[in-house]
């Protein structure tokens, strides 16, 4: 995690403060892990330890060791590797709603993705992300029936209480 430096340590050569300045995260829940995937995080350290030096422990960096201009980094290099890529042309934000439908899309709870995405409150999480979510209500009756009666033979509940007692009494008393 990015830790902010006291100004003294950003200075330059000359003494300088520089045109950038390393600050905290807008609000407590900013502060986080991510969580990378092997490959990716074996890219970010071979592109760290192969790549330009910076003062300030950047990943990635411009000449001087200082932080990459955004709108730079999208025109220049985001849009010339999507078009390398064969993809279309998306805006860098869209970049964290993919991470966030991949966690979907791969089952994750939707509170480890409100914690990797960084919001206060899961109400945020589900009315971004809500619609991407899986219909699961179907299946909820027919879950609970296994739940409470366990597996229905295939004749169904008719056939369930003529076979056991006990399944009769349980759905005599609902």
């Amino acid at each position: 995690m990015l830790k902010p430096k006291p100004l003294s340590d950003l200075l330059d050569e000359s003494g300088n403060p520089p045109v950038f300045f390393i600050v905290t995260p807008k609000s407590y829940y900013s502060r986080r892990s991510i969580v990378l995937s092997p490959k990716l995080k074996e890219a970010l350290e071979l592109h760290k330890i192969n790549g330009l030096v910076s003062p300030h422990d950047l990943v990635f960096c411009n000449r001087s060791g200082g932080p990459l201009e955004p709108r730079y980094v999208v025109k220049h290099q985001f849009f010339p590797a999507l078009t390398r890529a064969g993809l279309r042309q998306v805006r860098f934000h869209d970049l964290r709603h993919t991470f966030a439908t991949l966690l979907i899309h791969q089952g994750e709870n939707v509170k480890f993705i409100q914690n990797q995405m960084g919001h206060a409150s899961i109400a945020t999480t589900m009315n971004v992300y809500g619609h991407l979510l899986p219909e699961t209500h179907t299946e909820a009756g027919a879950k609970l029936d296994r739940q409470i009666f366990g597996e229905i033979p295939a004749g169904g509940y008719k056939s369930a209480m003529n076979s056991s007692t006990e399944s009769s009494a349980a759905l005599k008393m609902l």
